[in-house]
């Protein structure tokens, strides 16, 4: 090792700094232990104090700090001192480098190639490729990683700069696992007291809840909100409260909607693999989900695609009366909004409402416009292993219909999935008007039944060309 000195007021020698070398240990009277190849501390005279007081510390090669089951590693450390109240020396700056490591009795770790702590302002800097910090709570894991990220322990804030991630692998007992991943291009910023996660630039998300569904999302922006913290230190019940998506630029110059989408399959023999049974898609500019009413709300123009490939157990498509004609490819757009209340499973489409959907196994093409569509769907209670999603449709304000040669103009339309019909009706003082380019037929009637599997019709008051008295 060796001493450095400086010449005092009366001549005499003022320590100046102490290096060590050939391996160092250390430790604190609070218990903290250091070891390196080599270190060097720094000291300055202190007004009052017959000898000076350590100002800084340097530590080389393989450094290892613990404290209390904390601990960190790396090749280089830099720490700079303060005295408390009560002249006792503290940690107040921390720099560490080059296979930084960091870990906790409380299941919290981090790794990067630069840290840089105040401990008197409460901010962590963590950069350099390959920054990740995780959580681990028994067999759950958390990661979120970015080459760039800043925690702010007083404002209990979170930030990180430029592409990142966050990911999650839960394993409930005697559940199934559930897993997910969102990532971006641009910046992540939390917020812990207001329970808000801020998330831009060309955000990608997916989750796995189970074995035979996939949840994926993209976005230019996503806004979570979550149960804030409470300054008592509560913390019990966290949880999502809402889910925004935004659309917007991409890196790319090109305008992107914002997607969400659903995969559900259904399970096959062990050596096979899952086969897709059902797919849910939707754009938009905005998508808004409040997790606590469970209602998803689209305020603008957007698409729904619905993707019904469910079989019977022999491998049909035919699974019996009221299951042949739904099952295919529906999509549902609308010009000003949905909402779509998840308890009660009804959906309510404005303003330039179209739908196209392509019979499974029928391969019939149907179409329908309106202005206003109220879908009933099955509610969580009411869902059934094969059963069709969709329990009916009413249409309203200028509907008009194609189903094979047949074309209806109403008033308002009902289907009822179960019967795989449609009920035409007009309003006072109009009438149903439909044509059939099959055999020829054009007339007007108050009421219309179209039998979807069929193809065949019946009226009530009908007049025209091809009806008989």
């Amino acid at each position: 090792g060796g001493v450095g000195g400086g010449g005092g007021g009366g001549g005499g020698t003022v320590l100046a700094s102490l290096a060590l070398a050939g391996g160092v240990e250390a430790q604190t009277e609070d218990g903290a232990t250091l070891a390196a190849d080599e270190a060097q501390v720094f000291f300055q005279p202190v007004a009052g104090l017959e000898q000076p007081v350590p100002a800084s510390a340097k530590a080389n090669g393989a450094v290892r700090v613990e404290r209390a089951g904390d601990w960190l590693t790396g090749e280089h450390l830099d720490a700079w001192f303060a005295q408390d109240e009560r002249g006792r020396l503290r940690v107040r700056r921390v720099e560490s480098a080059t296979g930084v490591a960091l870990g906790s009795a409380r299941g919290l770790g981090a790794t990067t190639e630069l840290l840089r702590a105040d401990l008197d302002t409460q901010l962590i800097e963590l950069s350099g490729d390959g920054t990740e910090v995780t959580y681990a709570e028994g067999p759950n894991r958390y990661a979120l990683q970015a080459n760039s990220m800043r925690l702010d322990g007083n404002d209990r804030t979170l930030v990180t700069f430029g592409q990142g991630s966050a990911t999650y692998n839960l394993v409930p007992e005697g559940g199934a696992q559930d897993s997910g991943r969102i990532g971006w291009a641009g910046s992540m910023f939390y917020d812990d007291r207001a329970g808000t996660a801020d998330i831009n630039g060309d955000v990608v998300a997916s989750r796995v809840p189970g074995p035979l569904e996939r949840q994926h999302a993209e976005a230019m922006r996503v806004l979570l909100r979550l149960t804030p913290w409470t300054d008592d230190g509560e913390a019990s019940d966290r949880r999502v409260v809402s889910i925004d998506l935004e659309g917007g630029p991409s890196a790319g110059g090109d305008d992107s909607q914002a997607l969400m989408e659903l995969r559900r399959y259904r399970a096959n023999e062990p050596t096979d693999e899952a086969e897709l049974e059902t797919l849910v898609a939707m754009r938009s500019e905005t998508i808004g989900f409040d997790a606590v009413t469970e209602v998803l709300t689209v305020p603008q123009a957007g698409l729904l695609l619905v993707e019904d490939r469910r079989r019977s157990e022999g491998g049909s498509t035919r699974t019996g009366a009221g299951e042949t004609e739904v099952r295919g490819t529906t999509a549902f757009q609308w010009e000003r909004s949905l909402r779509f209340e998840r308890p009660t499973g009804e959906a309510t489409m404005k303003q330039g409402v179209r739908v196209r959907h392509l019979g499974l196994e029928t391969g019939r093409l149907t179409q329908l416009e309106c202005e206003s569509l109220d879908a009933r769907f099955r509610t969580p209670g009411e869902e059934r292993p094969g059963a069709s999603p969709l329990l009916g449709v009413r249409a309203g304000d200028g509907v008009f219909l194609r189903h094979g040669t047949i074309e209806i103009v109403c008033d308002a339309l009902d289907f009822d999935a179960g019967a795989e019909e449609v009920e035409a009706i007009a309003g006072t003082g109009n009438r149903v008007t439909v044509l059939d380019s099959g055999d020829g037929r054009h007339f007007t009637a108050r009421e219309v039944v179209v039998d979807l599997r069929t193809g065949q019709w019946r009226a009530r008051e009908a007049t025209g060309m091809g009806v008989s008295e």
